[in-house]
């Protein structure tokens, strides 16, 4: 989740969980996905507007969706997906599976006090259980 962009005039730098930092050139309609075979990596653009897809290569592919430089979601190579909302605060707010099961992360000011496990039932999101 601590994936990021940052965006640098003509290129951008993918920051992964680890803080390893690997520039690519900015993709464009003209050269819409772009490789780094150093890093086994490769960035493209989205469907999305503004969208930029990370992936790395590998037995089990990822792929991290980016916007404004912030991760949105983490995906793999069988159309499973991690949708990532946040609050405000710019702070991770939701994980939601798309399948109706989703990880709530509370805070009061700066503390993460409480993660509860939702199930989305009758048009809305319920508690099933507060896991910490």
């Amino acid at each position: 989740l601590a994936h990021r962009l940052e965006i640098d005039g003509a290129s951008v730098v993918w920051v992964d969980h680890e803080n390893r930092r690997t520039r690519f050139p900015l993709p464009n309609v003209e050269r819409p996905a772009i490789h780094n075979s150093l890093s086994r990596a490769a960035i493209f653009l989205g469907d999305e507007p503004e969208e930029l897809i990370v992936a790395l290569a590998g037995d089990a592919a990822r792929f991290y969706h980016f916007r404004v430089g912030r991760l949105t979601a983490v995906s793999d190579a069988y159309g499973n997906r991690l949708r990532i909302t946040r609050d405000r605060l710019d702070r991770v707010e939701r994980l939601d599976n798309g399948a109706g099961r989703s990880l709530l992360l509370r805070y009061e000011r700066a503390h993460l006090v409480a993660v509860d496990y939702q199930v989305f039932r009758e048009s809305a999101w319920r508690t099933e259980q507060t896991l910490v």
